[in-house]
């Protein structure tokens, strides 16, 4: 199959801006021939064979959304390879903290899960330039567990006053919230896996997350640069929302043009939050850019040139706000900011792509237009 992508820009034109490929979602198969994405892919259906009545008596049953049973299979067939996987990633993630061990906590489940989720990522981005590159079917596996994992995650988040480091939950209580909030329910079909199998991972999850102990097994798949890739991935959608936000919190002043904030481009969804936050008076202090801000730190401490560009965004605003600057040398400096972060994570990304020549285009073709 000739390479696809559902969005606004085509093949060719992505190729000379590779970068922003990080916020497609991996619509391809996997080693398996199966979609990574399965329910969600947009380019393959499913066989109507795939999915089956719901046989669960939890808020699942009365759904009235199937299962999806092929790829519950494909989780069976590969259990003991995706359990292996979560335990690498987490070794990895302890290495991280200095090898320290401690008590399971979201925090440390959210940077699991993060990983896990974009784990097709670095074999997406190979096969863009080479698609003869196989997508591994523990990454396709883990990263559609891990899917809604992180968003529901993301949502505790918000609870706990846009946090999740300190907050500890046990596989059977996650389980219970995602089955009383409907978090087991999509909206083509229900969460193919049984409770019993969803504590488990949970459980399995927590452990990983808190423990320096080598898994049982070498790694098969190259974890640093996997989650490499998600860490890029991740520090690039919390700039890119930084961005978002200082635009559309300029075309919200303007009155009349309040419907050019709407108008985004490609990006990556996470700026999609940036209209909510842009509401206030003082953006930088809403409690979504606060839980963003936290959950990228659950990978790592925040690069420098991140925690200036929000510097940039937070004086900028402030700046306008009282006439003491334009807002076209605000967008200026954030840009040329911006552009410095995606050539450092660009050059990092190289390391483990191959990739070169990430970004040619104007940066705001892939965000939206500014006011004068």
């Amino acid at each position: 199959m000739t390479f696809q992508l559902p969005y606004p820009f085509g093949v060719e034109y992505m190729r000379q801006n590779k970068i922003f490929m990080l916020f497609c979602p991996p619509d391809r198969l996997d080693a398996e021939q199966r979609p990574v994405l399965e329910g969600r892919s947009i380019l393959y259906t499913l066989d109507e064979c795939a999915l089956q009545p719901c046989p669960y008596t939890d808020s699942r049953g009365d759904s009235g959304k199937p299962i999806n049973v092929e790829s519950l299979k494909a989780l069976s067939r590969h259990q003991e390879a995706t359990a292996q996987f979560i335990q690498h990633i987490g070794s990895y993630l302890a290495e991280g903290q200095g090898g320290i061990a401690g008590a399971p906590d979201l925090g440390r489940l959210y940077a699991l899960s993060y990983i896990g989720y974009r784990a097709p990522s670095l074999y997406f981005c190979k096969k863009f330039l080479d698609d003869s590159v196989a997508i591994p079917v523990v990454c396709a596996v883990a990263s559609r567990f891990f899917h809604g994992l992180v968003n529901m995650l993301a949502l505790i988040a918000l609870e706990h006053e846009g946090r999740l480091v300190g907050v500890s939950m046990t596989a059977e209580q996650l389980y219970r919230y995602a089955d009383d909030r409907g978090h087991l329910i999509g909206l083509k079909e229900a969460c193919a896996a049984s409770k019993a199998t969803i504590v488990k991972y949970l459980a399995l999850c927590l452990e990983a997350g808190a423990t320096k102990s080598p898994a049982d097994q070498p790694a098969s798949l190259p974890i640093d640069a996997i989650a490499r890739t998600a860490r890029v991935t991740m520090d690039l959608e919390f700039a890119s929302l930084v961005y978002e936000t200082v635009r559309c919190w300029f075309w919200s002043r303007l009155p009349g043009n309040e419907d050019k904030a709407v108008k985004q481009m490609f990006a990556t969804t996470h700026c999609l939050q940036a209209r909510k936050i842009a509401k206030a008076e003082q953006p930088f202090e809403h409690v979504l850019f606060t839980r963003a801000r936290n959950l990228m730190l659950t990978l790592g401490r925040e690069p420098a040139a991140i925690a200036r560009l929000v510097e940039i965004a937070r004086d900028g605003i402030n700046a306008v706000a009282h006439d003491r600057l334009s807002r076209t040398v605000v967008h200026e400096r954030l840009k040329a900011q911006m552009v410095d972060i995606f050539a450092q994570q660009a050059e990092c990304l190289e390391k483990h792509t191959g990739w070169e020549g990430c970004l040619s285009s104007d940066l705001d073709v892939f965000f939206g237009g500014w006011p004068d």
